[in-house]
């Protein structure tokens, strides 16, 4: 949750940077802080700093895709599809051996819902 209001409020600041310098300054800004903020937040949740800086790597190389998209007018559409065509084959490639009909769900105990007697001497009378 924490991490999807962050992405969410880096979407406005370059908006806002821009106003004052040229847009790609203010992406470059508003996406670093953003990195080192998501950094931070995942090395403590995560219980480690090499964890943290792998997902900001990770992050880093989605802001500058992203940021290559939003610079190039008259190629976007067909960069926007090569890169999700990219992402696909990446899922595809790493999960190509990954058994999905052997994963199933925890087994947990049914919940007893059944209602508990109240102990003699305690509660209201």
């Amino acid at each position: 949750m924490v991490t999807a209001v962050v992405a969410e409020s880096n979407c406005s600041q370059p908006l806002r940077l821009s106003e004052h310098i040229p847009f790609g300054p203010a992406y470059a800004v508003a996406a670093g802080a953003s990195i080192a903020l998501q950094r931070f937040y995942l090395s403590h949740v995560l219980g480690s700093l090499r964890r943290g800086l792998g997902f900001a790597g990770l992050l880093a190389a989605l802001f500058g895709a992203l940021y290559g998209l939003l610079v190039s007018e008259d190629t976007a559409l067909l960069m926007g599809s090569l890169l999700l065509f990219g992402l696909l084959t990446l899922v595809m490639v790493i999960t190509r051996r990954l058994d999905w009909y052997a994963l199933r769900p925890l087994d947990l105990e049914p919940l007893d819902l059944a209602p508990v007697e109240p102990v003699p001497g305690r509660g209201p009378a």
